[in-house]
């Protein structure tokens, strides 16, 4: 059996797109920004920023930041500077963009005792990924101890704004007992709500923990339903999504639950838009092979298993191997 569930997603690493969402609300905070910015309108914006205005001053930050205009040469140097003159004004989102760029060591050295500093200034003040960046820090011992307490703490404040990367942080942390009891059950609550959220690796988790009964009673039907939802998100989870469904598909020890035509097309599509790591491949040869295409399935395997020798992951050889052998008998594989 191959347990495709273990999708991990270090919160400390979570935290790191706090920025992304910084930047939207920089743009909507400026009406046409950046779309249709002028050259006047940057004139205009930098004098008020000069002036001491605190949102221009967040504005001229993003616009050294990151190359969004034309007419504006990206330099982390300044945009921290620009950032730091809001941040000492009380403007929380640079407050929280500063956290980031200390983090990084962008634009300024690296500090993580900074970072949380910032943080924690503009999570106290409601910014949900300055809470849940914060909750990382505390999690990872970064900029000070590790306290799991406060990890917890600052993970449920940013949940209570709906945000799915702090559900899963929490999930995340009861799957592996990191700072609290290992409770499956309580982690498949959590993935459960930030998929219902509409996150896209909760979709993957909580289908994953239906799929072998992890955390909730095993149903594979509805592991398959979880997976068709997380197929509609068009990025890296509808990546997985289409080669565990495939697998499934493919390979359900349940036979009402198999599709070898549909298991077919999306292990196909899969591998044609670039899916040709080994667990892909080995996908494509199991749908080959579950349609009687079993020349094809050799063929498939083998590159799986030559990709996986070529990457040294030598744990996965065998069972892939087994595989070959009964593609060469002319026999589909069929989960035990």
């Amino acid at each position: 059996m191959r347990n495709r569930c273990g999708l991990f997603v270090c919160a400390f690493m979570l935290a790191l797109a706090s920025f992304t969402s910084t930047a939207v609300f920089a743009a909507e905070e400026t009406g046409t920004f950046p779309e249709g910015y002028t050259q006047e309108r940057y004139q205009q914006d930098k004098e008020k920023a000069e002036k001491g205005n605190a949102q221009a001053q967040f504005i001229m930050g993003y616009l050294h930041q990151l190359p969004v205009v034309a007419f504006v040469t990206p330099d982390s140097g300044k945009a921290f500077a620009w950032y730091q003159k809001a941040a000492l004004q009380g403007h929380a989102q640079a407050s929280q963009v500063l956290g980031l760029m200390y983090l990084k060591g962008d634009g300024v050295a690296a500090d993580p005792v900074a970072a949380k500093r910032c943080y924690q200034y503009a999570a106290d003040r409601g910014l949900v990924e300055a809470q849940f960046a914060l909750a990382a820090l505390y999690l990872e011992g970064q900029g000070g101890p590790q306290d799991y307490e406060l990890a917890v703490f600052w993970f449920k404040r940013a949940d209570k704004q709906n945000f799915p990367p702090a559900s899963i942080a929490l999930g995340n942390m009861c799957a592996t007992g990191s700072g609290v009891p290992k409770d499956m059950k309580l982690a498949f609550a959590w993935f459960l709500r930030a998929a219902e959220l509409g996150n896209g690796d909760a979709m993957l988790r909580v289908a994953g923990m239906y799929r072998f009964g992890s955390g909730v009673a095993k149903d594979v039907g509805i592991a398959i339903r979880w997976l068709e939802e997380a197929l509609k998100e068009k990025n890296r989870a509808s990546f997985v999504a289409t080669n565990d469904l495939s697998w499934i598909l493919a390979t359900c020890a349940d036979e009402s639950y198999r599709d070898s035509k549909r298991a077919l097309e999306l292990a196909e599509t899969l591998v044609q838009s670039g899916g040709t790591n080994p667990n892909a491949l080995d996908t494509l040869a199991a749908a080959y092979a579950a349609n009687g295409l079993f020349e094809k399935a050799i063929r498939a395997q083998e590159d799986a298993i030559e990709k996986l020798v070529e990457k040294g992951d030598t744990e996965l050889v065998s069972s892939f191997r087994d595989r070959l052998e009964l593609y060469k008998k002319g026999t589909a594989w069929i989960e035990p």
